[in-house]
Order: C-alpha cells, then structure tokens, then sequence
C-alpha cells in the first residue's frame, strides 16, 4: 500500500465528511439544527456510536456525555445533545458523528429541509 492512500484511509475511516457539509456554512448549519430541532428529537439515534464520536470530536465533554446516558428515553437524550450544540464547528462535528454513525438520512435532512 503506498503512503498516501495508507493516510487516506486511515483519515476517511475516523473523520468522514460528506460534500455537500464542506460547501456548507457551519453558522447556517445551527440555525437548521435549531429550526429542525422537534423533528431531529424523533430521528436521530443516540447510541451506536454517537456519543463516543461527540466526545472524541469536542463536541461533548465527559460530564455532558454521562448526563445523555442518565436519561432513558432516546428523544430525551437527543435534547441533551442538541442543546450541547452552541457554535457552527460544534454542528459541522456533529453532522461528521452522524455520517459516521451511518446517520446520512439525518444529516441530508438538516442539508435539504434546513
């Protein structure tokens, strides 16, 4: 395997980011995020991964990662997160999770509908 496609690898595994998020502004990626909020509550999926990869991002602290695992119902824990979510990078990160987290569906419907 040579260098670069090693590296590549290696990147596109820990932080995928799809196109379209590249070319998109991160602080009109809040105001869907906030906009879209009751419908995001229903869609999005907690655990699986998520959470780990908002930690690993900086999107969540350690502390905001053990308040979403206190709640039990997933929309509640969806609101947990989404009320972490402040600033456009903490959103762009976000997105990454969900793409990450085979999530897509969610983040073209923030991409599309937001």
């Amino acid at each position: 395997m040579r260098p670069k496609l090693l590296l590549y690898c290696i990147v596109s595994v820990f932080y995928m980011m799809p196109c379209d998020l590249l070319a998109t502004d991160s602080a009109q990626i809040l105001t869907s995020i906030v906009s879209l909020r009751e419908d995001l509550l229903d869609v999005m999926e907690p655990n699986f991964g998520l959470l780990d990869l908002l930690v690993s991002f900086g999107v969540l602290t350690h502390r905001q990662r053990e308040d979403v695992d206190c709640v039990q119902a997933v929309y509640k824990k969806n609101a947990v997160i989404l009320d972490c979510l402040k600033t456009g990078d903490q959103c762009m990160k976000f997105l990454t999770a969900l793409t990450n987290t085979n999530q897509q569906h969610v983040v073209n419907f923030v991409l599309k509908c937001g």
